[in-house]
């Protein structure tokens, strides 16, 4: 690995290291652990993210299984978390207690909250419920 001394104007010199991948050595092997690095983040980011909408279902207004309706009818219906609601103060203390449980950086939890809340989290707006009792 090269080490390079850099000097900026008033700044003191800087010890820059070369990755792998920048050095040009064992770049596919380099390339791959990082890949699969990737991969296991985003699939432990999206089973937080069943995680918080299962428990977002179970406690909306009618409950269901997340799991039943991510293989079946949120496919099948345009916009069927309308058919659930759940007030965002509850969605909200779901989310952080189980935010919580886990050593995540401020990043990974907004990445969270997004796509719970922009995905197919149930409805906050008993205007747009469309399962009314």
């Amino acid at each position: 690995m090269k080490v390079k001394t850099t000097q900026h104007r008033n700044y003191p010199p800087v010890k820059n290291t070369e990755t792998p991948i920048q050095s040009g050595k064992n770049t596919k092997q380099s390339q791959l652990h990082f890949t699969n690095t990737v991969k296991h983040k985003e699939q432990e980011l999206w089973n937080i993210c069943e995680t918080i909408l299962t428990e977002l279902y179970q406690n909306a207004k009618p409950s269901a299984d997340f799991n039943e309706l991510k293989d079946g009818k949120l496919r099948e219906k345009e916009q069927a978390y309308n058919d659930h609601y759940l007030p965002m103060e509850k969605q909200k203390q779901i989310i952080t207690t189980e935010l919580e449980k886990h050593n995540l950086s401020n990043r990974d939890e907004q990445r969270i909250k997004t796509e719970i809340h922009l995905g197919v989290a149930p409805t906050t707006s008993k205007d747009r419920w469309t399962k009314k009792p």
